[in-house]
This record gives C-alpha cells, sequence and structure tokens, in this order.
C-alpha cells in the first residue's frame, strides 16, 4: 500500500522531534505496520529512532529556531549550556554545525555582494564600449552614405559632360 508524502513526512518529523515516541506506538497511532516506518527510516539513512543522527535531524529545524538555538547558546553558561541541550533534544555539535553555516552565509553574502559589483562596473564599461563604438559606426555610415550621393551626381555630372563631348566634335568638321 502506498501513503501519500504528507503523511510519510509528519511522521518523519514526529521520529526526528527531540521527544520521539517509540517506533511500536508511532505505528500503532498511525495505523501503518512498523515495518513500513522502518523501510522509511531506511532509505532516510536511519535504522530507528534512537539511531537518529544528527545531519538528519537537522533538516527537520526550521531555520528560525535554529539561529534562536545559536543566539540562545551563545549567551548560556556551559551548564545551562547543557541543561538548553538536554530540554531541547539538542547536540552540542550540531548547534555547532549550525552556527559555523550562519557565519558561513554571512561572509557568503559579503563576498557574493562584492561579485555583484565588480560585474556591474563590468557590465557599465563593456556598455560604454559598446555606446563608443556604435557612435563611430553610425558616423561612418553617414560619411559613407554622403559619398555614395556626392559618387552618383558626379557620374551624372560626368556622363552629361560626356554626351556633350561628343555632339561638340561633330559639330566642328
Amino acid at each position: 500500500m502506498s501513503y501519500p508524502n504528507d503523511v510519510k513526512e509528519s511522521i518523519m518529523k514526529i521520529l526526528y522531534s527531540p521527544d520521539a515516541p517509540p517506533l511500536r506506538s508511532l505505528a500503532r497511532d498511525f495505523g501503518i505496520p512498523k515495518s513500513t516506518i522502518q523501510v522509511w527510516m531506511k532509505k532516510a539513512g536511519t535504522m530507528s529512532s534512537r539511531q537518529i543522527n544528527s545531519a538528519d535531524k537537522d533538516k527537520y529545524w526550521s531555520p528560525q529556531v535554529k539561529l534562536n538555538a545559536v543566539i540562545k547558546s551563545t549567551s548560556l553558561s556551559e551548564q545551562d549550556y547543557g541543561e538548553f541541550l538536554r530540554q531541547n533534544g539538542l547536540y552540542s555539535s550540531l548547534v555547532t554545525q549550525w552556527k559555523e553555516k550562519i557565519l558561513e552565509s554571512l561572509v557568503n553574502i559579503n563576498s557574493h555582494k562584492k561579485e555583484e559589483a565588480a560585474a556591474d562596473v563590468e557590465k557599465s564599461t563593456k556598455y560604454k564600449n559598446l555606446e563608443k563604438e556604435l557612435q563611430r559606426k553610425e558616423k561612418a555610415l553617414a560619411e559613407l552614405a554622403s559619398l555614395l550621393v556626392l559618387k552618383k551626381k558626379a557620374d551624372l555630372i560626368w556622363a552629361a559632360e560626356e554626351e556633350k563631348l561628343p555632339s561638340q566634335k561633330e559639330e566642328k568638321p
């Protein structure tokens, strides 16, 4: 039997919560065979609710909760920090990872802004160069058009003179 993804997700969130109930009672509450839930857990990379590693547990915490946990943990004494971790079902390594990710993302944001600024300067320089080249080509095209007009006029004038010359030669004899 296939279960909807939202049912799977809700069961997995419950399994990865700090106060996860035993697998047997969870299966009974949802009316899903224990073996089916174990297959889902195996696909998620865990074998039982007691063997959940911090990486899998990490994906079920919202960014706001992670940030609040990091902020709260930095202001606590070592003893209070241990109590805070136990109350929330966290590991110190997990909170440390969250802190590192937050700091890394802040560094990446600053470097990304610098890269965008450099790219903007490069684009504006390229745009200015293209504008200059376009103006140069427009001037050259206008000059070429005027030369063509002058050439046509000159051809008309020379053609008219050439027509007059043979007729004058015939009149002289």
